[in-house]
């Protein structure tokens, strides 16, 4: 790993600390940080989503040559999350900040949240001490901005809903108040709906 100017970004490194983490018999589900981690979830639509982050953070640790096959990753409960140090978060936190094309950031965000609460795990079950624990959560916060969903509506396009209103004649009182809050009172879709 190289650090360049103060606040610059991780480099990756050519060669991923994971080559050096032996894939050994899987832990016992129960003793495996990352499924301890999923099952303590509450809900099965938060399992889900954070299993798929952990599955695509494999994906990004697996080397070139697999990643180019369509074979399935390796399944959570197979990786040895517990074998896991600072360097494989360091290298992580690079690999997913510098991917291209790069993640989203909600869903960097998740997947960075993920790997911590399995380093939170892997000190709660015994595998690292509170000093490793502490130095493998310390990701870089995840910067930006999302861009609102949807677009401004030019005026062309206000007036063309509005005649297309008033071609409708079973639909044209109701359309048009409906357009007319939307635009002119600045209601939300919902609250127009409601009303």
């Amino acid at each position: 790993y190289s650090r360049g100017m103060r606040n610059s970004s991780l480099v990756v490194s050519q060669v991923s600390p994971f080559e050096t983490v032996k894939i050994s018999r899987p832990q016992p589900r129960g003793r495996n940080p990352a499924r301890v981690y999923i099952d303590s979830l509450r809900s099965p639509a938060s399992r889900e989503t954070q299993e798929r982050a952990l599955v695509m953070v494999l994906r990004e640790v697996r080397d070139d040559a697999d990643k180019k096959s369509d074979k399935d990753p390796m399944s959570v409960d197979d990786f040895p999350w517990h074998e896991m140090r600072k360097e494989h978060a360091l290298w992580i936190n690079a690999k997913l900040s510098q991917r291209n094309p790069p993640y989203g950031l909600a869903t960097l965000r998740r997947l960075i949240t993920a790997v911590r609460r399995v380093f939170y795990t892997s000190w709660d079950l015994g595998y690292i001490d509170s000093d490793t624990r502490d130095r493998c959560m310390q990701f870089p916060k995840v910067r930006g901005d999302v861009p609102p969903i949807g677009r401004e509506i030019e005026k062309a396009d206000i007036d063309a809903l509005f005649s297309l209103c008033k071609t409708d004649t079973n639909l044209s009182a109701r359309s048009t108040a409906a357009l007319a809050l939307l635009f002119n009172g600045g209601l939300r879709r919902t609250e127009v709906v409601s009303v």
